[in-house]
């Protein structure tokens, strides 16, 4: 199952790997490779918000 759009995650300290390098792998290794890659650009995401909401709090904190 090949999907059309494609995104490189890279990780701190490792390469930037590309779909076509995974398919030499066993199924169950690159199932789990995207997982991290899911799971790291969601913590990614989460720390983000996190950070911008932290702002705002401190923001709104300065100002009362």
């Amino acid at each position: 199952m090949k999907s059309t759009m494609r995104y490189t995650f890279v990780a701190p300290g490792s390469l930037g790997r590309d779909e076509d390098e995974d398919e030499d792998l066993n199924p169950w290794v690159r199932k789990g490779i995207c997982q991290l890659r899911i799971y790291f650009l969601n913590l990614i995401i989460l720390l983000n918000i996190t950070s911008k909401k932290l702002k705002q709090v401190r923001y709104i904190y300065f100002l009362s």
